[in-house]
């Protein structure tokens, strides 16, 4: 097995498991498109009591729900671009759908969280979306490493030794 190979089959078990981590994600969207009409959140209660009708007016999760999003959105979109405009040397091709997949696959998960209205399924969904992401930073710096082990060995620096003067 070539090391292209490892990283193909590192990849592809990677973006398999935050595939994995999506579907409670799937689950929601299919949930939500079918029922007829989303029911409105008028209070939140849970077993430590009951939120006043103010505190749930006052509360609002847009900023972090943005901040989500966007992020998702933005790897996702340099990710396209990188698979567009890299050389796919070495089998990099595959390695690098792998990846705009795991990118699509995370900007899913955060557009259901967006999209949520209940509080609790958010912070549901957003456990999974932190595994999928944890995960995900795990093989980008695997893939980084990679890269960087095989740039050193291709081009090595010159030596201080070396220099002209």
């Amino acid at each position: 097995m070539t090391s292209g190979d490892s990283m193909l089959n590192i990849v592809g078990t990677g973006t398999a498991l935050i595939g994995l981590c999506s579907v409670p994600a799937v689950g929601s969207i299919t949930t939500k498109l079918s029922r007829r009409r989303d029911v409105k959140q008028d209070g939140y209660e849970d077993a430590d009591g009951k939120a006043t009708p103010e505190s749930v007016k006052a509360y609002s999760a847009k900023l972090p729900k943005s901040v989500v999003l966007a992020s998702a959105g933005a790897g996702l979109c340099v990710s396209i671009a990188l698979l567009v405009i890299s050389p796919h040397e070495n089998g990099r091709l595959m390695i690098d759908s792998l990846t705009t997949g795991a990118w699509a696959l995370l900007l899913l998960q955060a557009t259901t969280i967006a999209s949520s209205r209940s509080t609790v399924q958010s912070y549901n969904l957003g456990f999974y979306t932190f595994l999928s992401a944890t995960l995900f930073a795990c093989l980008l710096l695997s893939q980084g490493t990679k890269t960087a082990s095989h740039l050193l060995h291709t081009h090595p620096s010159p030596s201080p030794c070396d220099s002209p003067n």
